[in-house]
């Protein structure tokens, strides 16, 4: 379908697991994504980590050729989406959670932190977002939750917080969808799965857990 979109609107849903994101959906857990057409199953890069996956998304390469191979490779030198954005004239804003787990090269990006000190920073991620949907909306717009994997980290992707954590991400992509304009294109996705450990949950590992990973895509 050919589809003229004034701005694109991308969220990262942090260490969401492909599993265990189908079966909350399919139970009726995350009722605004059980009201989607599709959810699809995606493959991510390995390792299967932030920094590696946010290099794979933004230049279209794996590993091997953008050079970010695991942890502690925060950056890349191949040419990025929003550095193709910025070249082209459009204006590309990111919303991070408390810090920058990759260099976002020329996008506008703003820090949310914990502001409001209750311990997590999704929700200001989301108060940022929508601050910027209403006052000045992007021509692209990058947004990561972060909650659901520092969830996973802490407890493993079978505990109730992890559970939570989906379910305010649900509720926050709904909060966002209801506020952009018609002709947005929404693409909803995570970097990496999860899996349970004696201490909690992990990630980075040659795995199903980690690898396989839900992609969205709406239209509004």
């Amino acid at each position: 379908e050919n589809e003229n979109w004034n701005q694109v609107v991308m969220i990262l849903m942090d260490g969401v697991q492909y599993e265990k994101f189908s079966t909350m959906v399919n139970d009726g857990f995350l009722p605004f994504f059980k009201n989607q057409d599709n959810i699809n199953m995606g493959l991510t890069v390995y390792p299967p980590i932030t920094t590696s996956a946010t290099a794979a998304l933004l230049t279209s390469t794996n590993p091997e050729q953008n050079g970010v191979f695991g942890y502690g490779y925060r950056s890349t030198e191949l040419t990025t989406l929003f550095d193709l954005a910025v070249k082209n004239g459009l204006s590309v804003v990111a919303v991070e959670g408390a810090s920058l787990p990759f260099n976002l090269r020329n996008a506008e990006t703003i820090l949310s932190g914990d502001k409001d000190g209750n311990g997590f920073s999704d929700d200001n991620v989301l108060s940022n977002s929508l601050e910027i949907i209403q006052n000045k909306l992007p021509d692209l717009l990058y947004i990561h939750f972060h909650e659901v994997d520092d969830m996973g980290h802490s407890y493993g992707e079978n505990s109730t917080e992890y559970e939570d954590a989906l379910i305010r991400v649900d509720n926050y992509v709904e909060q966002i969808y209801q506020s952009l304009p018609e002709h947005t294109l929404i693409i909803i996705f995570a970097d990496h799965g999860m899996h349970t450990t004696s201490d909690g949950g992990n990630h980075g590992t040659l795995t199903a857990h980690d690898l396989i990973i839900p992609i969205i895509f709406i239209t509004k």
